[in-house]
């Protein structure tokens, strides 16, 4: 009885919410969107999942999904850890950086990450 129970009450828990990802920018390297809700705002820094297609598949992987922390002041990124799926959507693996190992580096112009600093930094957007 108590396994009936508890498998009641874990159809009635909300489901996580998916992102809901907001297209920001396509160059000619590919289409960069972010999860609005995944912003979180300190000073300057800003961290966001972000969404990578890039035009053409790269080693079969079609998609990336990263936590970033970009400077808005230094113009910067840091890539924290990232999700790789291949052309079938199918999960691939997960390149996460050691503590050590997180690096800020400067954002190359006209690049996906340029889109995605001009987005987040921009006074009154979100």
């Amino acid at each position: 009885m108590t396994g009936l129970l508890l498998a009641v009450a874990m159809q009635l828990m909300p489901a996580p919410a998916l992102p809901r990802w907001r297209a920001i920018g396509r160059n000619a390297q590919g289409e960069i969107a972010i999860d609005p809700a995944s912003i979180q705002r300190q000073g300057s820094r800003v961290r966001v999942f972000a969404r990578l297609r890039p035009r053409v598949a790269q080693g079969g992987m079609a998609m990336g999904v990263t936590r970033y922390v970009y400077d808005c002041r230094a113009s910067t990124v840091r890539s924290e850890a990232s999700d790789f799926y291949n052309t079938g959507g199918r999960f691939v693996g997960t390149l996460q950086a050691r503590p050590g190992e997180l690096r800020d580096v400067r954002i190359v112009p006209g690049s996906l990450n340029t889109l995605a600093l001009r987005h987040l930094c921009t006074p009154g957007r979100r």
